[in-house]
């Protein structure tokens, strides 16, 4: 985001997955940033090209490399760039205020995810009347693939299984590698005690989570389909019920493709959105699993307008890119920069 504002690109946002409580309210920022730092530097399996390599979760030197040549590209100074980043960590511990700070980013047109956000960039010090809302261009495609109707697999209950990425959330989430491990193993014990015929897709983060750890884990277990960089889209399509530990992106790519959801609080996460806001299925113990499955698509066809409403307001309505390009060619006509009359 910050390389985006110094190249003049802005790109404000909001975060899905924000109200969620991934640390203790007694954990200093400084551990916070220790932790996403560590993690970060993490070697782990991912499969590639059905071949697996070693790989960095979310390579944060990287990032802030790349931060630092954007800085240097518009030719500001090596002595400059450097207490430019430090402000900007400066930021992320808490040690300054946000108020007007992002004034010298101001563009002639700026874009939002959220018309909500837009008060929160005027207080950052970005103009009001600059700001257009033309949602998140990360949901594009499952608002598109909504639109289709799913095919129907079989006659097996097609479940696919979610798992969190809640790294360093050790405060409010209780969340560990063992704990999701451990999860996954009542997961697939329980589902093998319904008397239904059940496939089950196991769906992990495709950069920072271990794939081979994974493969190990499921070896006892038959006919549990691993997927890791997979289409989440096409995986969607193909599943009748979604089962994950909490919010996340690819959740609400499940609840904008008309999924029903069920949310295993097993993590005991605090705060989190969808529970909040009652439209997805909770289960609190691997003994409601099956009620929840059995109940899952009614609830969610009993929710289906307050889930409507909650996909209108927060996640909008997919064509951002469209949107893009009218507001675009709205702004250049307006200003007489170019003539889209003209042939």
């Amino acid at each position: 985001m910050v390389a985006g504002n110094y190249l003049k690109i802005p790109s404000f946002g909001y975060c899905e997955s924000a109200e969620i409580e991934y640390f203790d309210e007694n954990d200093s920022k400084l551990r916070q940033a220790s932790e996403y730092l560590k993690q970060s530097l993490i070697m782990k399996n991912v499969i590639e090209n059905n071949n697996v390599k070693k790989s960095r979760a979310v390579n944060f030197i990287k990032k802030v490399l790349f931060l630092y040549r954007s800085i240097l590209s518009i030719k500001k100074s090596h002595i400059l760039t450097v207490r430019e980043i430090f402000s900007f960590f400066s930021l992320l511990l808490g040690d300054k205020s946000t108020v007007g700070l992002y004034s010298k980013f101001n563009c002639d047109l700026m874009f939002t995810e959220r018309m909500a956000s837009i008060d929160t960039l005027v207080k950052w010090g970005l103009k009001k009347e600059n700001c257009v809302s033309i949602d998140n261009p990360a949901y594009d495609k499952p608002f598109k693939e909504s639109k289709q109707l799913s095919k129907k697999f079989k006659e097996k209950i097609n479940i696919i299984f979610i798992t969190s990425n809640l790294s360093g959330a050790q405060g409010k989430s209780n969340w560990s590698i063992t704990k999701q491990n451990q999860m996954i193993k009542e997961l697939i014990i329980s589902l093998n005690k319904i008397n239904q015929d059940i496939s089950l897709t196991i769906k992990i983060h495709p950069t920072s989570e271990d794939y081979i750890e994974y493969k190990k884990l499921l070896e006892p277990f038959r006919d549990v389909y691993l997927s890791q960089t997979d289409e989440i889209t096409d995986l969607l399509h193909k599943s009748d019920i979604v089962i994950t530990p909490c919010a996340s992106t690819a959740g609400m790519f499940a609840l904008i493709m008309k999924k029903p959801i069920i949310i295993w609080n097993y993590f005991q996460v605090s705060g989190d959105m969808l529970l909040r806001k009652n439209i997805v299925l909770e289960c609190k113990h691997s003994t409601e699993l099956h009620y929840c499955i059995n109940n899952a698509e009614s609830f969610r066809i009993k929710n289906n307008q307050k889930i409507n409403e909650f996909i209108n307001e927060t996640l909008g309505n997919g064509n951002s890119i469209e949107k893009s390009v009218y507001e675009l060619e709205k702004w250049l006509k307006n200003n007489k920069i170019i003539n889209l009359n003209k042939e």
